[in-house]
């Protein structure tokens, strides 16, 4: 009897279950996947949270973000940075403005290269200093049979 209370209850659940169809592209968690869901898409609410909606698509049922079922795009939050009032004069706001920046690297030689962390970079490194050493090694070829003619 309990048994089909429970059946009862869950069918009538899915049978209220609200349609709806996904304005844009959006990700489904379900369980331990991620499912990404096509815009066009239609999907029954079964359950309304704070943040997250509980939808079924096909066989499977997740969550996805209350903000996925908004026609328009989120927005993203406007910075503002509030400046006191006379902390900035006019006369350096258009100073500022009219001076060009400087190049990047005007003058400032190039920072030296970073000692190798990894055992690759090890290799590379004491590959080159073993192919240094060994043309420091060799032997210039000099002319000598016709250097007196």
């Amino acid at each position: 009897m309990k048994r089909a209370l429970i059946l009862l209850l869950v069918s009538a659940s899915l049978a209220l279950a609200q349609d709806v169809r996904l304005p844009r592209t959006t990700l489904m968690r379900s369980g331990n996947q991620l499912i990404t869901l096509p815009p066009g898409t239609v999907v029954k609410m079964i359950e309304q949270g704070e943040k997250t909606v509980t939808i079924k698509v096909a066989d499977k049922v997740g969550t996805i973000a209350w903000t996925s079922l908004d026609a328009e795009e989120p927005r993203r939050p406007l910075i503002v940075r509030h400046v006191a009032p006379g902390s900035v004069s006019p006369s350096t706001a258009t100073q500022a403005s009219h001076q060009p920046a400087p190049p990047p690297h005007a003058g400032t030689p190039p920072p030296t290269p970073r000692p190798a962390q990894s055992t690759y970079g090890r290799m590379v490194e004491k590959a080159r200093q073993n192919e240094s050493a060994h043309h420091k090694n060799l032997v210039a070829a000099t002319n000598e049979v016709l250097a007196g003619k």
